[in-house]
């Protein structure tokens, strides 16, 4: 809760002087519509909306009410992972994934991945064969992603969806003035382990990915 004379930010207070909508209810009195937008991370709890009029003759009143404004818990991404073009016996190279928080409050995240439904131990369905579930990895290091980051220390993802991984030590903060800094990144890799068949051609698999209060 901030006084109302407090500078506006868009977590916390927010101003408005253009309300000059009004319906005439008898000589003395006039009904204002006063509208203003507030941003999806603005802070969650109780908010008080203070309202100030001045007539004509220099005569001031001022009134106020409380309002809520919940929890959002929400991520948002890029529509696609694309890993390019590969051949059989090899890993690709990293790959990044910005994770965006899209809510209004730090968030963790889960992840899980298949190929066709959850729990089928793939990764991707291709054109030929397929990708097992435990070559697509991922690492939330991506301090430094010169140089291909080994494949054998990144992380498994859980082929079910609703057992997913909760990713530890990846937190993404509720943004402020700047989308930037709501944004994690994630680096990813695929080994393409030949079998019996394949893999060739296409390969599509899904990623889902959701959004958790953060923890401790």
């Amino acid at each position: 809760m901030q006084p109302y004379q407090t500078a506006d930010d868009n977590r916390t207070h927010y101003t408005n002087s253009s309300c000059d909508n009004f319906t005439v209810i008898d000589g003395d009195t006039r009904r204002y519509s006063c509208l203003f937008s507030i941003q999806y991370w603005a802070n969650p709890g109780q908010w008080v909306c203070n309202a100030t009029a001045n007539d004509t003759g220099k005569a001031t009143a001022f009134g106020n009410t409380t309002t809520t404004i919940n929890d959002l818990i929400a991520l948002s991404t890029p529509s696609m992972l694309d890993f390019g073009d590969t051949g059989v016996s090899n890993i690709t190279d990293n790959t990044l994934f910005n994770i965006s928080n899209a809510g209004n409050k730090k968030i963790n995240i889960t992840i899980a991945g298949f190929g066709n439904q959850s729990n089928d131990t793939l990764a991707m369905v291709c054109a030929q064969g397929n990708i097992s579930w435990d070559n697509q990895r991922f690492t939330t290091n991506v301090s430094n992603i010169t140089a291909p980051y080994d494949f054998n220390a990144m992380k498994l993802v859980n082929n079910s969806e609703y057992n997913a991984t909760l990713v530890a030590n990846f937190t993404i903060d509720q943004r402020n003035m700047t989308a930037e800094s709501a944004t994690n990144t994630t680096l990813w890799r695929v080994n393409v382990v030949p079998v019996a068949g394949g893999p060739y051609g296409i390969c599509n698999g899904t990623l889902v990915i959701n959004a958790v209060d953060a923890f401790p």
